[in-house]
């Protein structure tokens, strides 16, 4: 799940900045605050940070969020998971349209309209990645 300065952010974060926030810091600083303060300086010069995303929900680097959805085969949960699936998908379709009820339940019976397509007319809202390390 991303999060506010989540795990994976702060990795990056202090893999990017930690060591000069070390320099800087003094007893008494919370080290944190430093290298987020360095983060968001360095964002601010590569113009990255007027969305308010970078660098407190994303951050170059290394580490990024993962999903892993635990199935065990021949169970219920295969079928439901590809349902979930296909629901997310006609629910990110039909965001923000009147009447969205309507619109993820005749979507989602559709058999003729494969997943794939669905994902093709949602609205994406994610946040851009950052270079080619960023996620």
């Amino acid at each position: 799940i991303h999060r506010y300065k989540g795990h994976a952010v702060r990795r990056n974060v202090a893999a990017a900045n930690g060591r000069n926030a070390l320099a800087g810091w003094k007893s008494g600083d919370d080290v944190w605050r430093l290298i987020f303060r360095l983060a968001e300086r360095e964002a601010q010069a590569a113009g990255k940070h007027e969305d308010g995303l970078v660098p407190h929900w994303m951050a170059m680097g290394e580490h990024h969020v993962e999903r892993h959805v635990p199935q065990l085969p021949y169970t219920a949960e295969i079928d439901a998971f590809k349902r979930l699936k296909r629901q997310l998908a006609a629910y990110r379709v039909a965001f923000g349209q009147p009447r969205q009820e309507e619109l993820i339940t005749l979507l989602d019976h559709a058999a003729d309209i494969h997943v794939s397509q669905l994902e093709g007319w949602a609205i994406d809202l994610a946040p851009p990645v950052l270079g080619d390390e960023g996620r």
